[in-house]
């Protein structure tokens, strides 16, 4: 945004913010073991623990004995398989699937209705779907003696997992170690009936990559409903307290396909159940705890950035000077309902099972930096990221999608709509090639990436309509200055301003040379210039009451009557001004504009813009016609007039320095000198309807 930064005040202002933000970075570290583990996203690329829920039916195996026999010959093929040398590892490859082949076999002949089948069992620690039963211990051995050797060896590559495909194999590439199953945790069918016995174990233990390779050893037919699988975990693993929907959901899906057994749809059904229940914070005294520290957690960021806040309100800093006012929504009150109503809206996408990536935090900080400044805007992105992907466990990859948004949106010039539908913009291509950077990196969810992208794009420009339509609001009811509605109060074209033209010229030409000066010397001291100019523009729009009684449209001067109408338009001003809505730091100006001339009634400037104005509206009143070369060398006088110590009386309570009243009295003599050099080599006047530009 393109506010005018005080030269010294704004690098006073950013290191106070800078040391705000190192406070709340190093806050970081804390964040992962307060918040808790975050819950599973069920995709590909990801290491978080994940649900194996298989699809599959067994066919008639003949005896027990049979089973025993073809389980211990298949014991027996693994050491040779896995005795390939790391220079083999593609014959190694081919072993597996000749392995699965074989399994093929076993499964072939297997009876799921005799008294020693095979059951689907689910163990919640792990969050996985195990075959269990009478025979179950010789598989578990087996599976804990194949992931121990594969982890010794390192067998399982990158390639071997996209060529055995079905969706969990991919997650077995690299590091994790092997699953041993804790068999005593493990529920049978009948237990999963129970959903208070699930919802006893909700704790989740990280799964590494062998379970992965033995499920598609073992379950070949996991691809069969991949989309339908995947799409059900995804809904279950959402923040929702509807579980028992998943419920009815997973009937419905398991109802559809014939070869589906009923231990699945218990499998699925008790996994809905107990991800809504642990979601639900339904776990006791240990949940209560973990959701009152999240609360707590984000109460406490919120309250040191507030603390942080270089504001007006009496808070623990200040600025080096005060600001214009704003009213009686305070400064410090916007700024937490943006970051609260933010983090409402999260809590309402997640709830809805919608992207995290479509949350508009650029768009609030987009809205702060334009009502509060650049710096408030900075610091409500970076906190809203922290709360958002720590606490509430949207997770790292978010937290620097949101950063970089809004950092990006916030430090995009933005002088009118257009500029900051152009903020907009950049902050969704950012965000864009972030999310596509961490991608590549691997740290990015993969299997919900497309519609991730797609989020990350349409979230900040979501969040630059709400951002206009959050500053227009705040400008209209609050009669806030902002940046946008700087640009529109510059103009010439605004009706107080028009109507000042056409009914009073010669206040409309003092105005402008007024708004003029004002200007430069705010940016010369590196204040608000759009806003002393504004100021200045309609300093005097109260002389539109009775136009004819000035002198400089054309009034004859009354020395009785001065006094009396200097007060009566500065009155007139205020209440056109409030009755046009316009900012109050524009209403404040016109009231202060004159200072102690109008005796003790008279209100001193109480902000740095309000009281340049007052400097400028004496220089330009003091300015000589311009006639002969000695009027124009007449400087001296002009500098006498605008001479720190004679303006003390005034100024004292605004905020400006000694040494900057001496930059502003050379700013704008010397402005006054080069107007008057111009018009003395032209040889005209300096009449009282011209304007200086």
């Amino acid at each position: 945004m393109n506010q005018e930064e005080p030269k010294d005040g704004g690098r006073e202002r950013f290191r106070e913010w800078g040391r705000g933000t190192l406070i709340l970075l190093a806050l970081l570290p804390l964040l992962p073991p307060i918040a808790g583990d975050a819950p599973p996203t069920w995709s590909l690329g990801d290491v978080a623990p994940r649900a194996v829920v298989a699809e599959f039916d067994f066919p008639v195996l003949r005896d027990r004995s049979e089973f025993e026999d073809e389980l211990k010959r298949l014991r027996g093929e693994i050491p040779a398989l896995l005795a390939v040398s790391d220079s083999a590892r593609v014959s190694s490859r081919t072993r597996l699937v000749s392995l699965r082949a074989e399994v093929e076999t076993l499964r072939a002949t297997y009876d799921p209705s005799g008294p020693d089948s095979l059951t689907l069992g689910f163990d919640p620690e792990t969050s996985l779907a195990l075959v269990l039963g009478e025979k179950g211990p010789g598989l578990l051995d087996l599976i804990d003696e194949l992931g121990a050797e594969v982890e010794r060896r390192g067998l399982v590559s990158q390639s071997l997992g996209r060529d055995l495909e079905p969706f969990h194999t991919v997650t077995i590439l690299g590091a994790g170690d092997p699953v041993h199953v804790d068999r005593s945790r493990l529920l049978t069918p009948s237990s999963l009936r129970d959903s208070a016995a699930v919802e006893a174990r909700s704790r989740r233990l990280p799964v590494g990559p062998t379970l992965a390779l033995v499920n598609d050893l073992f379950f070949p037919n996991l691809v069969w409903q991949k989309a339908e699988t995947e799409r059900l975990l995804d809904e279950a693993g959402s923040a929702v307290p509807r579980h028992r929907r998943f419920v009815r959901k997973g009937e419905k899906i398991v109802g559809a396909n014939e070869v589906v057994s009923q231990d699945v749809a218990l499998a699925l059904q008790s996994y809905a159940l107990w991800r809504g229940a642990n979601q639900e914070g339904d776990q006791g005294w240990t949940g209560t705890v973990d959701r009152i520290s999240r609360i707590a957690l984000g109460a406490a960021l919120i309250a040191l950035a507030l603390a942080l806040l270089p504001l007006d309100e009496g808070g623990v800093r200040r600025r080096r000077r005060p600001g214009p006012p704003r009213g009686t929504l305070g400064e410090r009150t916007l700024f937490a309902l943006l970051v609260s109503g933010t983090l409402v809206v999260f809590f309402l996408l997640r709830g809805a099972g919608l992207s995290q990536y479509v949350l508009p935090v650029a768009g609030a900080a987009l809205a702060a930096g334009l009502l509060l400044g650049r710096e408030a805007g900075l610091l409500a992105g970076g906190l809203l990221a922290t709360l958002v992907a720590l606490p509430a466990g949207a997770g790292f990859a978010a937290w620097v999608v949101f950063v970089f948004g809004a950092s990006v949106a916030v430090l995009v010039p933005t002088r009118n709509p257009a500029g900051l539908g152009r903020a907009a913009v950049l902050s969704a291509g950012v965000q864009a090639a972030v999310l596509l950077a961490l991608f590549g990196a691997g740290v990015a969810a993969r299997r919900t990436f497309q519609i991730d992208v797609v989020m990350v794009t349409l979230g900040p420009l979501l969040g630059g309509a709400l951002a206009w339509a959050t500053v227009a609001s705040v400008e209209q009811r609050a009669r806030w200055n902002t940046a946008l509605g700087s640009t529109e109060l510059t103009s010439l074209d605004q009706p107080l301003l028009a109507r000042l033209q056409s009914e009073a010229p010669g206040t409309y030409a003092h105005s402008v040379r007024v708004a003029s000066l004002a200007d430069a010397a705010a940016r010369a001291i590196g204040v608000d210039g759009r806003l002393a100019r504004a100021i200045g523009y309609l300093h005097d729009v109260g002389k539109l009451a009775r136009p004819h009684d000035f002198p400089e449209n054309g009034g004859e001067p009354d020395a009785h009557r001065s006094h009396l109408l200097r007060e009566m338009h500065v009155r007139d001003g205020v209440a056109l001004a409030t009755d046009a809505r316009l900012p109050r730091a524009v209403v404040q100006g016109i009231a202060e504009h004159h200072g102690t001339e109008l005796g003790a009634d008279g209100l001193r400037p109480s902000f740095p813009e309000s009281a340049l104005v007052l400097i400028a509206n004496r220089a330009v009143r003091g300015l000589p016609d311009g006639r002969s070369r000695d009027s124009v060398e007449s400087g001296p006088d002009l500098e006498a007039l605008l001479d720190p110590v004679n303006l003390l009386a005034d100024l004292d309570a605004c905020g400006i320095s000694l040494d900057e009243l001496r930059v502003v009295r050379n700013e704008i003599t010397a402005l006054c000198r080069s107007w008057m050099q111009r018009r003395l080599e032209s040889g005209s006047t300096l009449d009282a309807g011209e304007v200086v530009p």
